[in-house]
């Protein structure tokens, strides 16, 4: 266990590697692991200092006298005279004089998309861990990915109302900000909490406070969505938080305190997002067993997965359209917020894709969007499955999921999606990597 341990905690290349002795030692005895990541376009420079800040904030931290520090890099360059000083600074703050023991490394890892820093500290024989320090200790090592995706969609609804303000001379501040109120279709991380019954009797689900812990957890298995924009009526403002989504349905219906739910039956979008959903978790979780045919999933079994796992959907276009999209008018659209669109997507760090904007044998979200503005996907000798090397990332090229209304099949779609990443990844099990959280 210990060798397991070690081995997980030094993942990638050693540019200087950490004592392979010091840190079994550290181990053995009462220690404690803080992971800290940078945000989004942090500078390493800036990234380390609020790092190294948050390290001191904790107490038993702070009071260690034996600490290894191992920064880690998405991609090796020689770190900066400004960010060593700042491992110095802290190095110096931390010990204050006094006789500590300190060993520090730095690794390569390529499966990252931003730096990182894991401090690996003992604990002091007369230092206490409080609750209150062990919760702030969690919320560092895990990412808070979904506050990080909330500010993004803040700077987006920002963006969209000064576009509105440069366009329309006539329009006010507050004129603006309640139209972009009433387009604006929040989506991203989907709730896995408590199912409830809204006003007009949608099955919908709160948030649980345990999504960042259950993304965390599905390093290897994050999955996303990408459709289009959100069907938002005739005047393109009955919108609402996608994130709600139960793909349920209530059943033994007394009141909204008293139901309980079975999963869609109706075709559809949401049977397909669920449906596909649990294909590409059982085709990443077991790709060693058969494939999984749509006619023998059960939807219990779907229901579950959904339960279990979260995943994340995002509109390439943040506001509201009708019935009938317009494929350029939603890339036109698209393209204004298309910067913080990517830094969603980077936050997010999926392994599996889902592109729903084939149209004519073009997927313009996946060539005209994502290729556009900041990934590399690549055509593989799977039809329908493209590859960004740099990031390690699959995109599947896909229908949009509500085709089943307009005569495709529900198991065509399906294996459009699953079908060609289970093929892929027969074919390259290396790219795969399995996840604890999925046994």
């Amino acid at each position: 266990m210990m060798k397991k341990t070690k081995n997980d905690l030094m993942t990638g290349k050693a540019i200087y590697p950490v004592s392979t002795d010091d840190l079994r030692v550290l181990l053995s005895g009462t220690h404690s692991v803080l992971r800290l990541a940078a945000k989004p376009g942090e500078a390493v420079e800036e990234f380390m200092r609020r790092a190294f800040n948050d390290a001191l904030s904790i107490e038993h931290v702070a009071q260690s006298t034996w600490q290894c520090i191992i920064y880690i890099s998405p991609k090796w360059k020689k770190l900066s005279e400004d960010a060593i000083n700042e491992l110095e600074t802290y190095i110096d703050r931390w010990c204050m004089d006094s006789e500590k023991r300190v060993s520090w490394g730095v690794y390569e890892d390529t499966s990252l998309h931003s730096p990182e820093i894991l401090i690996i500290a003992n604990k002091a024989a007369d230092t206490e861990a409080s609750d209150e320090v062990e919760d702030l200790v969690n919320s560092l090592i895990i990412k808070d990915y979904v506050k990080i995706d909330n500010d993004i969609q803040e700077e987006i609804k920002q963006q969209l109302k000064e576009n509105l303000l440069k366009t329309n001379k006539q329009i006010s501040k507050e004129e603006a900000e309640e139209k972009i109120c009433n387009t604006y279709v929040p989506d991203g991380i989907m709730n896995n909490g408590e199912y409830y019954i809204d006003e007009v009797g949608h099955v919908r689900r709160a948030p649980s406070g345990h999504e960042n812990v259950v993304l965390d957890s599905l390093k290897h298995m994050r999955i996303v969505y990408i459709t289009k924009e959100l069907n938002a009526g005739k005047d393109k403002n009955d919108t609402y938080d996608i994130r709600q989504d139960s793909f349920c349905e209530p059943v033994n219906y007394i009141d909204e305190h008293n139901f309980s739910v079975k999963l869609e039956d109706v075709k559809g979008l949401n049977k397909m997002i669920a449906y596909t959903f649990h294909g590409i978790i059982q085709t990443l979780a077991h790709h060693d067993k058969p494939f999984l045919e749509f006619e023998k999933i059960g939807s219990d079994d779907v229901l579950k997965t959904i339960m279990k796992y979260t995943f994340a959907r995002i509109n390439v276009k943040s506001t509201g359209g009708s019935n009938q999209s317009n494929d350029k008018e939603v890339l036109r659209e698209a393209e204004k917020c298309s910067s913080y669109t990517i830094k969603r997507i980077r936050n997010l760090d999926p392994k599996v894709i889902v592109c729903c904007g084939n149209q004519n044998n073009h997927n313009f979200i996946l060539e005209d969007f994502l290729n556009k503005f900041g990934f590399h996907f690549e055509w593989t000798d799977i039809p329908g499955v493209w590859i960004d090397k740099e990031y390690g990332i699959i995109a599947i090229d896909s229908y949009h999921l509500s085709y089943v209304n307009y005569g495709y099949s529900e198991k065509k779609l399906y294996d459009d999606i699953v079908k060609s990443l289970y093929k892929y990844v027969v074919r390259n099990p290396e790219i795969i990597e399995y996840d604890e959280y999925c046994k």
